[in-house]
């Protein structure tokens, strides 16, 4: 039997954000087997998981693991921006390539690592666009920007105030949370002391839940919410329940309802775990594939070495994914695609 090749997989599988995390996961899992029982490759592709613990340190203890195993060639992964700025270090130095789904952070795109690639837009387009619609659909004036400190709540923070700063007089006040707590009174202080008339959530669907709870439960009159990273598989609606509704959310990935590929993969999903779709789940599958793509391309019968690996995703020419075209720019930044709007009603998100 020919000796197989691993791909690593990174993120959150416990705590908080493994509600997300845990179901990427599973696709990342999905992904691997399908492409094995279509013999893409002519030796098994395995799938190596570590929980990242959504921190940089467990990013760090994630990709010794991965860049020590001698099989790996590459890691998808991780969900979020400090942890993979913390770990593609580590990647770049072992000529792993590095491909996240997820993780939105601009600095990313700027490390100049060679083995870095990314499915997503980033904050600088999510933020952009919140920016706009904040000012000229919303005619917000008072905006409270909310973020949590981390790599992606200040790139989307700093992403949606320029934007919005650019569309006109527009009075902005920053507040930072702390992440992991019940409740926020800080930022229900700020926002009656400010008299906001929107608040911008740069946080995970974790916190951007708390807070929405917070803001509903202050009764007549509470300002509109403007967030990320929402779509159809959100889990924001979920975890903030009722209070979700009326709050708009940009969305960095791929809506795969919207293709006829999309909608077989989330069938196929649907019946493998019963359950809905992650966020991002396009974008895993697509990463898988983008590394089977890569290794096809060498068209060696045996594992190739890693150090080939990224140098070849980054030539491939345009190919058709399950997220539409996929296509990598010099920096590891995804050619043409564009963040979508949506607001949550009746529990649902729905495409502005």
């Amino acid at each position: 039997m020919s000796v197989c090749v691993r791909v690593g997989f990174a993120a959150p599988l416990t705590g908080d954000q493994a509600v997300v995390g845990v179901p990427m996961a599973q696709v990342a899992t999905m992904a691997v087997d399908e492409l094995n029982d279509r013999g893409s490759l002519s030796y098994p592709l395995e799938l190596l998981t570590v929980d990242d613990e959504a921190t940089e340190a467990g990013a760090k203890r994630a990709a010794r693991a991965f860049v020590d195993d001698p099989l790996l060639v590459a890691v998808i992964g991780h969900k979020n921006t400090g942890p993979c700025l913390a770990a593609g270090a580590y990647y770049q130095r072992a000529e792993v390539a590095h491909l996240t789904p997820s993780a939105t952070g601009v600095s990313l795109g700027e490390t100049g690592r060679t083995c870095f690639f990314r499915l997503c837009c980033h904050d600088q387009a999510q933020g952009a666009l919140a920016g706009e619609f904040a000012a000229r659909q919303l005619a917000a004036r008072r905006v409270l920007v909310v973020h949590d400190g981390t790599g992606y709540g200040c790139s989307l923070a700093t992403a949606f105030q320029a934007s919005l700063a650019a569309c006109g007089e527009v009075k902005i006040h920053v507040r930072k949370l702390e992440a992991g707590h019940a409740q926020y009174p800080d930022v229900i202080d700020a926002m009656v002391r400010f008299e906001a008339d929107l608040i911008y959530l740069a946080l995970t669907e974790i916190e951007a839940a708390v807070v929405a709870r917070q803001v509903r439960e202050q009764g007549h009159g509470p300002p509109r919410l403007l967030g990320a990273d929402g779509s159809r598989h959100s889990k924001f609606p979920e975890l903030a329940g009722t209070a979700a509704d009326g709050a708009y959310m940009t969305y960095a990935g791929f809506d795969a309802d919207g293709t006829d590929r999309g909608r077989m993969f989330l069938q196929r999903y649907r019946q493998r775990y019963g359950d809905e779709p992650p966020v991002y789940g396009v974008e895993v599958y697509d990463a898988v594939t983008a590394v089977v793509r890569g290794l096809t391309a060498i068209a060696a019968k045996e594992p190739p070495l890693r150090s080939q690996l990224s140098p070849i995703i980054a030539a491939l020419p345009a190919w058709e994914g399950l997220s539409g075209s996929v296509l990598f720019d010099g920096r590891g930044e995804r050619v043409g695609i564009k963040p979508t709007m949506w607001v949550i009603q009746g529990n649902q998100a729905v495409h502005c």
